[in-house]
């Protein structure tokens, strides 16, 4: 597939998700705002250091799978794909990148952020929303995948397969793949679901099992507390929804002066 094909689906895709396997060998998926970097003319991660792990964790990593299931909220230029990429992690403690070149991306992609840094005095208010762990993606290769348009769709992340498949949840101790699966390998699997608020973005929940995929049927080994989204939050849940995000960039941000 073409190159211009590729980042524009990116372009246009509101939401994705990234699957990788981490240095303890364990496969690993998580949400994520698909961004393009105009200097690389890549698809890049910029997560905040509220998220440092998962950016380390997935910015090291020999290679990563970016998705791109969500149907909903994208540009006409959207496509499902799959994208195997070699990722390349870049530290942005400054956020100066990210200023320059995707904040005005994540601006119209995350409604969210927005409240956080829309405006020059927001951004100074709220400084510690702007550093960002950068992880860069070069495309080396890309395929069509089905794309998740009913809430039993979920993602078999295996380690040579990513699909999208039709799952029966009502057991949530053992879901049962319907369809979708066909031909992936037998191996350890993840079983990831995720659903957002649209057009707000302001619940954006992932859940997933862990487990063995026989080639045939799944076998959960863990189960997830929740699937779903949850309750809409009241304004003292906003609140501290948004203090908590806060402590934990500062955080990240002080364990990542500290060297640690």
């Amino acid at each position: 597939m073409p190159l211009p094909d590729v980042l524009g689906a990116v372009r246009a895709a509101g939401v994705g998700e990234v699957s990788w396997t981490d240095v303890d060998g364990r496969l690993q998926v998580h949400a994520v705002i698909p961004l393009v970097a105009p200097a690389t003319s890549s698809p890049v991660l910029a997560l905040p250091y509220a998220d440092a792990d998962v950016a380390r964790s997935v910015g090291t990593a020999t290679t990563a799978v970016l998705t791109l299931t969500e149907a909903r909220s994208t540009g006409t230029a959207w496509r499902p794909l799959a994208l195997r990429c070699t990722p390349r992690l870049t530290v942005d403690a400054d956020g100066d990148r990210f200023r320059a070149e995707l904040l005005d991306q994540e601006l119209v992609k995350h409604p969210p952020s927005r409240v956080l840094a829309d405006s020059v005095i927001l951004r100074r208010e709220n400084w510690w929303w702007l550093p960002r762990l950068l992880v860069d993606l070069a495309v080396e290769d890309a395929a069509p995948i089905a794309p998740r348009s009913t809430s039993t769709d979920h993602l078999l992340v295996t380690s040579g397969a990513v699909r999208t498949v039709s799952v029966d949840t009502s057991d949530m101790s053992s879901p049962e793949i319907v369809s979708g699966a066909d031909g992936v390998p037998a191996g350890a699997a993840v079983l990831y679901g995720q659903d957002v608020s649209l057009p707000d973005m302001e619940q954006w929940a992932q859940w997933g099992w862990r487990g063995e995929w026989d080639g045939s049927a799944f076998t959960a080994t863990s189960v997830p507390d929740r699937t779903g989204l949850p309750p809409a939050p009241g304004l003292l849940e906003r609140w501290r929804r948004q203090r908590a995000l806060e402590r934990a960039c500062r955080r990240g941000l002080a364990a990542a002066a500290a060297g640690r």
